[in-house]
């Protein structure tokens, strides 16, 4: 019932004779608009003598009501499509929080909501039910999610953030890689700046966070030792490999990962809907050897063994300016 509700109202609001009919309101208002306002500065700007203001005081007066009438009919239409908008984001996520049938709408839920992000009606919808959707299931939209996140106190970014945060609590292996690469960027765009702020911020409430600051910490710290094993200059050999012993970033990695008790960062960890990821291979040890590839920044790949016994490649590479 949500979801079919839900769709009703999305049909409404990209039906196409809905959206030329919004349209023309739309041109016709802001044409009466500029008319009245036109003759409103002609009429102020004659002299009180000349013959003629009384006749431009009449056109505008009629120009006026007409523009009252268009706005009323505009004002009532953009009412109605803000319900439309209102109710479909709402039952979309009430949809999303009574079953899985209906998880395709998702994608649908948040492009609707950024097209509104600056709505405060939309935004106060989504606040009503987002939390009733399990967290889970947003997963899969965080590159979507971290593009839009923003150093700011809008209605709309309070919401991401909060969702964000509860991603990483409730999915600590999936979530917080990607905070920790929005807090690591270095750039001069203003947009990239206001993001990594914002990531920032996530980052050091989920470090206090007293159910999953222990874990976080963890995540970061093996995320700043493959950063810097990225960012280690290391001379290619004939044979393309090097002893991980003769690279300090790496013997740093190796003797602090697998105190971490975390999964290899290649590990394909399937989503848990509990939450619970107590049970999960970790990395015991690395191989000793690391080879270089081909490349002007020269990634480096090195082999994890983990707890279950099977190794994980990773290849770690930084960018150059």
């Amino acid at each position: 019932m949500f979801y079919e509700f839900s769709s009703f109202c999305d049909q409404q609001l990209q039906n196409p004779d809905g959206l030329e009919d919004f349209r023309r309101l739309s041109i016709l208002r802001e044409r009466k608009l500029r008319e009245k306002q036109q003759l409103e500065t002609l009429y102020k700007s004659m002299e009180k003598t000349d013959p003629s203001r009384s006749g431009i005081g009449k056109s505008f007066n009629r120009a006026a009501q007409w523009f009252k009438l268009d706005d009323e009919e505009y004002g009532r239409a953009v009412s109605a499509r803000n319900g439309f908008v209102n109710q479909s984001l709402e039952n979309y996520l009430k949809s999303l929080a009574a079953c899985d049938e209906f998880d395709g709408c998702l994608v649908r839920f948040f492009a609707l909501w950024l097209e509104h992000a600056g709505s405060s009606l939309a935004n106060e919808a989504v606040s009503r039910q987002i939390e009733s959707v399990a967290s889970w299931k947003f997963v899969g939209l965080l590159n979507q999610m971290m593009s839009r996140l923003l150093f700011d106190d809008s209605p709309f970014q309070i919401l991401l953030g909060n969702l964000l945060r509860r991603i990483c609590t409730e999915h600590p292996y999936h979530g917080n890689q990607h905070i920790f690469a929005s807090c690591n960027v270095d750039q001069q765009d203003e947009n990239a700046r206001s993001r990594r702020d914002a990531a920032r911020r996530i980052g050091s409430q989920l470090h206090n966070d007293k159910k999953v600051g222990s874990l976080f910490k963890k995540v970061w710290e093996a995320s700043v030792l493959y950063k810097n094993l990225a960012q280690a200059r290391i001379e290619k050999t004939k044979s393309g490999k090097v002893s991980l012993s003769k690279i300090p970033a790496a013997r740093e990695m190796n003797e602090k990962v697998s105190r971490f008790t975390i999964p290899p960062a290649t590990f394909s960890l399937d989503l848990r809907p509990a939450g619970d990821y107590s049970q999960v291979p970790t990395i015991a040890r690395f191989k000793e050897e690391i080879s270089i590839a081909s490349g002007i920044s020269a990634p480096k790949i090195l082999t994890a063994r983990a707890t279950d016994g099977k190794q994980y490649k990773q290849l770690v590479s930084c960018h150059m300016r």
